[in-house]
């Protein structure tokens, strides 16, 4: 009787792991682990100077208190 409790609880579990992995359409969560994402710039902006333009232009939409 223990046993089959046992059973059914490890059952339980497994199937809500598995369930938590998708959503309620059935589609796959992806659960990344990574640091940051890598991110390919425009060629423009692989040169220093596009960088500091780019970086000026972030700077100047940052609201500010």
């Amino acid at each position: 009787m223990l046993a089959e409790k046992f059973l059914l609880v490890l059952e339980t579990l497994l199937k809500s792991q598995i369930r938590s992995t998708t959503y309620s359409d059935g589609a796959p969560r992806v659960m990344s682990s990574s640091q940051h994402v890598p991110v390919q710039l425009p060629a423009k902006l692989r040169t220093q100077e596009g960088l500091k333009r780019w970086r000026a232009y972030a700077r100047s939409t940052v609201e500010r208190p």
